[in-house]
């Protein structure tokens, strides 16, 4: 039943990564159709301190949370700074620490990138 969770939890982060990406437009330009996805932040938000807080999480889900926030703070820009001081980031950030000391590159790769992102929004 866990490996059913995490292989849902991670259709479902790639889905909404793929969205992210799709709606942001080419490089350097953001695309007005990202304004659609604007009321699901929150949300999105909530799944991933949801998921973040389950101990039994695969490598590859923590990996697509990264990617997720990653992309989410490209995308959004300070827009998203509000969303990232409101929401209970402990989890997230915890979740992204544990990432960056993955044996998987791949993992260990977009938490480091995830986190760059959330501080140069902060800056």
């Amino acid at each position: 039943m866990v490996d059913y969770i995490n292989e849902l939890r991670e259709g479902c982060l790639e889905a909404y990564t793929g969205i992210v990406q799709g709606l942001k437009g080419e490089e350097g330009s953001t695309s007005g159709h990202l304004q659609l996805m604007t009321p699901e932040v929150p949300f999105l938000f909530q799944f991933i301190e949801h998921v973040a807080k389950d101990e039994d999480r695969s490598d590859g889900v923590t990996a697509c949370c990264a990617g997720l926030l990653g992309d989410l703070c490209s995308a959004y820009g300070k827009a998203l700074l509000s969303e990232l001081q409101k929401s209970p980031s402990l989890n997230i950030m915890k979740l992204l620490q544990e990432g960056k000391s993955s044996r998987t590159k791949r993992t260990k790769t977009l938490c480091s990138w995830a986190l760059k992102e959330m501080k140069a929004l902060q800056k």
